[in-house]
């Protein structure tokens, strides 16, 4: 069994900083450009996924459930600078209390657990707000690099807590989507910095570079990314990834490897930039 889901092809859209901007600038103008286009796909998504809440339609939700995780993942490291409403959104059984559990998960626990959409229009429409939310931030919020490092340090950190344990998804099983999504997410938020590491250490930017091809290898392992070009299918650009119980711990194990190797030179990034 597999997880199909649908999304558009990641892509950076133009620099926005004109032909006077450093490439420092450039590069947070790309990583806004970004920002944006995910947080409107998440929006698109996340209102499918109500559309079919309020119909009452289990299976479709189910699907628009999965497909939303992926620009959700992607959004991670922006996401992380807002914590509470990271956590309205976001928040898991283990890290709010049951009868405060709302937001995505507690959307997963009523459609794959209870196999039912009866009592979540609610809980939908407040989702939506939150994620209309989120976009509405995109365009005002101050990207400073230091802050940036840490939001893509405090990802890797729930990377490893969360996903490569199985602990994201815990009746979905869609983990290894939301851990493809936020190696993406990371990367992408990480090339926005890129230009300021390089500058000051050349060989650690290098080695930042590597350890992300390692953790895309490492993705591959369970599915193929969206990053892939070939990831392709008819009508629409997907991701297919297994579920999480079909495989063992020693793999998953050797993906939390792979996560530790990037948060090590990203934590050394970090410190560069808050001296």
């Amino acid at each position: 069994m597999v997880a199909v889901i649908a999304l558009g092809a990641v892509t950076w859209t133009g620099c926005g900083g004109g032909e006077s901007a450093s490439p420092a600038d450039a590069a947070v103008a790309r990583y806004r450009a970004y920002l944006k286009e995910r947080a409107a796909t998440l929006t698109e998504w996340t209102r499918k996924l109500e559309t079919e809440i309020d119909a009452g339609e289990l299976t479709r939700a189910q699907s628009r459930y999965a497909s939303s995780r992926v620009s959700l993942g992607q959004l991670a490291p922006f996401l992380a600078m807002f914590p509470d409403l990271e956590a309205s959104i976001d928040a898991t059984a283990g890290e709010a209390p049951p009868d405060e559990l709302g937001g995505f998960h507690r959307i997963e626990d009523a459609l794959f657990a209870e196999y039912t959409t009866k009592g979540l229009p609610p809980v939908a429409r407040r989702l939506l707000a939150d994620v209309e939310e989120v976009g509405g931030k995109v365009g005002g919020a101050e990207l400073e690099p230091a802050e940036i490092a840490r939001a893509i340090d405090k990802v890797l950190v729930g990377l490893s807590a969360l996903e490569v344990r199985g602990k994201a998804q815990p009746n979905a099983h869609i983990d290894m989507v939301d851990l493809s999504a936020k190696v993406e997410g990371a990367e992408a938020a990480f090339k926005a910095i890129e230009p300021m590491v390089a500058e000051d250490d050349p060989k650690l930017a290098k080695e930042i570079e590597r350890a992300f091809r390692g953790a895309y290898q490492g993705v591959s392992n369970f599915g193929v990314p969206a990053r892939d070009p070939d990831q392709s299918r008819p009508n629409a650009p997907g991701i297919t990834f297994v579920l999480y119980v079909e495989r063992t711990p020693a793999e998953y194990a050797e993906m939390n490897r792979r996560v530790k190797e990037l948060q090590a030179p990203l934590r050394e990034a970090l410190g560069d930039l808050e001296g």
